[in-house]
C-alpha cells in the first residue's frame, strides 16, 4: 500500500524539496534574488540617507569648525595674511594677538 496524504513519494504532490510546485524551479531562483535584492535596497536607502543634497557624504569631519566660516566651494582659499586680517577687521581677535601672528607670518 502506499503511503497516505497527496502523494506515494516524497517531492511529489505540492513541491516538497523537489521544486516541482506551483512554481517549478523558478521558485529557487525568486529565494535566492529576493534576499540580494533587499540587502541592496537597504544599503541603497543608507547611502542615500547620508548624502547631502549635492552628492557630498555628510560627516561630523565635514562640518566647519565652531568660530569658522564656510568656504564656498566656487571661491579659493585666501592666504592666511588675508585671512588674519579679516578676523581682525570683524574684531575676532584683539590688536596684540593680530600683530603677535603677523609678525610669526614673517
Amino acid at each position: 500500500m502506499m503511503g497516505s496524504g497527496f502523494g506515494g513519494m516524497m517531492g511529489s504532490g505540492f513541491g516538497g524539496w523537489g521544486g516541482s510546485g506551483l512554481l517549478g524551479g523558478f521558485s529557487m531562483v525568486l529565494m535566492s534574488v529576493i534576499p540580494l535584492l533587499l540587502t541592496g535596497l537597504v544599503i541603497w536607502a543608507i547611502v542615500a540617507a547620508t548624502q547631502r543634497g549635492d552628492g557630498h557624504p555628510t560627516s561630523m569631519y565635514n562640518a566647519p569648525l565652531p568660530g569658522s566660516l564656510p568656504i564656498p566651494a566656487n571661491q579659493a582659499p585666501a592666504s592666511a595674511r588675508a585671512l588674519l586680517d579679516e578676523r581682525y577687521a570683524r574684531g575676532e581677535i584683539e590688536r596684540e594677538e593680530y600683530l603677535q601672528r603677523r609678525g610669526d607670518m614673517g
